[in-house]
């Protein structure tokens, strides 16, 4: 589809964190695609429970994660290029960028809509708002789903802003309606340990918070 897959060097990021999106800014760029936003989500969810009741039952939830990715990520792809709006591969992240100011990626998202990913440097970058070379100064949104307690069913559909462990900004794409505080926890020390894990880990960041399956990076 004429996009063509580069690698970013560590040295493809720069400090400080530019100065977050504000939510009030942001929804002008999103709220023309929450529609068709919701449905690639839901139709990627309806792909995979179209499965054969035997091939789920083999599928642990990194499996089913991964499979929904692809299926987001398809569909996003042919939907946002038709639009002509550019679209990124940074390593096997896919980055749809709106309006030079936001930076979409497709993602399973937690109940404290976390996004579930392997804690690579790449998603330090992202989760620390860290701007990459040839992308220009956006900011990084998680658009994800939240399942229900079974597992079975999506939940909710929102659009986050990452700000380090937790979320600047969240936008429930499925209703319209802020859902949670805004609040910006970056401080001097927390630049100072993220620049550490990411230029001292070239594999694999510590998690600081335990516990969760990891989606492949995407």
């Amino acid at each position: 589809m004429g996009i063509q897959l580069r690698e970013v060097p560590l040295s493809g990021f720069r400090y400080p964190p530019m100065g977050l999106i504000a939510l009030t800014d942001a929804l002008p760029l999103l709220q023309p695609h929450e529609q068709r936003i919701t449905t690639i989500v839901r139709d990627a969810w309806a792909s995979l429970m179209a499965y054969p009741k035997e091939k789920l039952m083999v599928l642990d939830s990194t499996a089913r994660a991964n499979i929904v990715s692809c299926e987001m990520r398809f569909r996003a792809t042919a939907y946002f290029e038709g639009l002509g709006v550019p679209v990124h591969h940074h390593n096997r992240a896919l980055l749809f960028v709106l309006g030079d100011r936001l930076a979409l990626r497709f993602k399973k998202l937690d109940d404290e809509l976390h996004s579930k990913n392997i804690p690579t440097q790449q998603v330090a970058a992202f989760r620390g708002q860290m701007p990459l070379m040839g992308i220009g100064d956006v900011s990084f949104i998680d658009v994800g789903y939240v399942l229900d307690r079974d597992q079975v069913n999506v939940e909710r559909i929102c659009a986050v802003c990452p700000n380090g462990e937790e979320n600047f900004w969240e936008y429930d794409l499925m209703s319209g309606t802020d859902v949670t505080k805004v609040q910006n926890l970056f401080a001097a020390t927390d630049f100072e340990e993220l620049e550490s894990e990411v230029r001292g880990k070239p594999d694999v960041l510590h998690r600081r918070r335990e516990g969760g399956e990891g989606e492949t990076e995407s």
